[in-house]
């Protein structure tokens, strides 16, 4: 019988490490770079708009692929290689960036539209911190807009990207992060108890 107490209390406490391995393993990220041209206004003149929209810049995501249920992560968008002014229409423009991540079904921290003026030699960087409340699957989607900015004079924003960013969260057996850890601390108590009686019974 105490051979047996220790080999149960062995293997719960292998239980635990399993358990506590699998709510600490950090979510799976994906990284998406792709070249985007800057995009005029249609009301400027033929010659402005082929200068514009020969100015090439870098735009990378990184993303969670999934989430545990109860499970934190981070998006974010990092532009490089873009003005931070132009010159057309007989005046200079500075440059401005708007973005918003649509994640129906999860929770995010930082809903709507968000806007940074273009940084000389900086790139610009959005963030987004985002949760899984429950088990699903979604299409997220990152929209990402410039806005040309004159004194006195603004222009309609024009649409830069559209990117498609899936995500699905799952639970062990139905549990979120803090479920199971409450039940890898009950197992520990058990596997404790188990090993404490093997050691303390007589010999069969």
């Amino acid at each position: 019988m105490r051979k047996v107490l220790l080999v149960f209390s062995a293997l719960m406490a292998a239980g635990v490490v399993a358990l506590l391995a699998w709510t600490n393993c950090p979510a799976p990220l994906a990284n998406r770079t792709n070249q985007l041209h800057l995009v005029p206004p249609e009301s400027w003149s033929a010659e402005d708009i082929a200068k514009i929209n020969a100015i090439v810049f870098d735009q990378t995501i990184i993303y969670p692929r999934s989430l545990k249920i109860g499970q934190s992560s981070q998006y974010e968008l990092t532009l490089s290689g873009l003005p931070d002014s132009i010159q057309a229409a007989g005046k200079t423009w500075q440059v401005h960036i708007y973005s918003e991540l649509i994640l129906p079904g999860f929770l995010n921290q930082s809903e709507g539209m968000f806007s940074q003026a273009v940084q000389p030699k900086n790139p610009l960087q959005f963030t987004w911190e985002v949760a899984a409340l429950d088990e699903r699957s979604t299409e997220g989607v990152l929209r990402t807009y410039v806005k040309y900015v004159a004194p006195q004079e603004q222009v309609e924003s024009q649409l830069l990207s559209v990117t498609n960013l899936p995500l699905h969260s799952s639970s062990l057996l139905g549990l979120s992060i803090s479920g199971v850890n409450s039940l890898a601390v009950a197992i520990l108590l058990v596997a404790g108890l188990a090993g404490s009686l093997g050691l303390t019974r007589p010999r069969d």
